[in-house]
């Protein structure tokens, strides 16, 4: 999933540049004013679709390039704060990839530290970029020009890439790359990428507060321990398709733009797994249909994906230490008392 950050700050650069595509949200299901509430979740398809249609309204393959570095840089909000109140530019990174799935759990952020500088590599989700290809060359390349910006905010002076890679090939004599950054770019690259220099990581935050820094880092703390954004929308999924066929990791995965292996990794930061959340709306559906429908116990578990009904049985008597019927009937009396 992808915090509302994301959008706004889009937006933010397009409006400051003079565009306006607020209407582009009623396609995607967003009102204006939802748009500025702090727990707004996209979808990865809302992001996709609004973002090739940006790009071709606009007519403009490097939008994403152009307003990144063009636009003034936006803070993304708490976690902004945080990252300009720590002591030197490696506990920036450190909280970076620590927090940055908060705002971001599409893509795959890392950074090494190599003889030669520091790689900040960006991994994008390879379903999203079959769905959603233009879309995902305005996210790298946003990316790529956002986040030398938001250093230079952070560490209060330039930042001179020494080296970029891109996953696309080169358009033109000069490349737009080229010629905003003026560094050696590496084109049809495996990765998104940016090379700072080894010594930036000794580079003091001009803002650091080191009693901010824990003030912020305790809220986001709290932020994050509350928010189970994969597991509640895989449960979402899985009861939709419910109605349809037996739900499984892949289809559901697929649903979501994922890998079934990037999936399982989201759950599993969230203390959950595929299967727990499965039971989970079989259960509660188990409970809703033999209460307030009058389908036949057999009808029920084929509409909850069971083969066969004694697997439906043994599923309940371990929830519930019932069996269908038992359930019903206790069910039942509660709603007519």
């Amino acid at each position: 999933m992808l915090s509302g950050i994301i959008l706004r700050n889009v937006i933010f650069c397009l409006e400051s540049k003079g565009y306006n595509f607020v209407d582009l949200l009623e396609e995607i299901s967003i009102s204006p004013e939802e748009l500025y509430k702090p727990d707004l979740v996209l979808t990865p398809y809302q992001m996709g679709v609004f973002s090739e249609k940006t790009v071709r309204r606009l007519e403009d393959i490097r939008i994403g390039l152009r307003i990144g570095y063009e636009s003034p840089y936006s803070a993304l909000g708490v976690l902004g704060q945080l990252y300009q109140n720590c002591d030197t530019y490696a506990d920036v990174l450190n909280n970076m990839i620590k927090y940055i799935n908060l705002i971001d759990a599409l893509n795959d952020y890392s950074y090494e530290i190599r003889k030669d500088g520091i790689y900040h590599i960006r991994r994008t989700n390879l379903s999203w970029i079959e769905n959603f290809p233009i879309a995902a060359r305005q996210s790298a390349e946003l990316y790529i020009s956002m986040s030398l910006r938001s250093r230079r905010e952070i560490l209060g002076r330039e930042v001179k890439p020494l080296k970029i890679f891109t996953p696309y090939p080169k358009e033109g004599k000069v490349d737009l790359l080229e010629q905003y950054f003026q560094c050696p770019i590496v084109f049809n690259a495996e990765y998104t990428c940016f090379v700072l220099p080894l010594e930036v990581l000794t580079w003091k935050v001009p803002t650091a507060n080191p009693a901010a820094l824990q003030l912020y880092q305790n809220y986001i703390q709290q932020i994050k321990s509350s928010r189970n954004i994969w597991s509640e929308n895989t449960k979402q999924h899985i009861s939709y398709q419910l109605r349809n066929t037996t739900p499984s990791l892949p289809l559901i995965s697929s649903l979501m733009n994922l890998s079934a292996r990037s999936l399982q990794r989201y759950l599993k930061s969230e203390g959950t797994s595929f299967q727990v959340l499965l039971d989970q709306v079989r259960h509660e559906s188990a409970r809703h249909l033999l209460s307030h429908t009058k389908l036949s116990i057999s009808e029920v578990s084929e509409m909850l994906g069971f083969d066969v009904q004694n697997s439906f049985n043994r599923f309940l008597q371990k929830k519930e230490g019932k069996t269908p019927l038992e359930l019903r009937r206790e069910l039942t009396l509660g709603i007519e008392t």
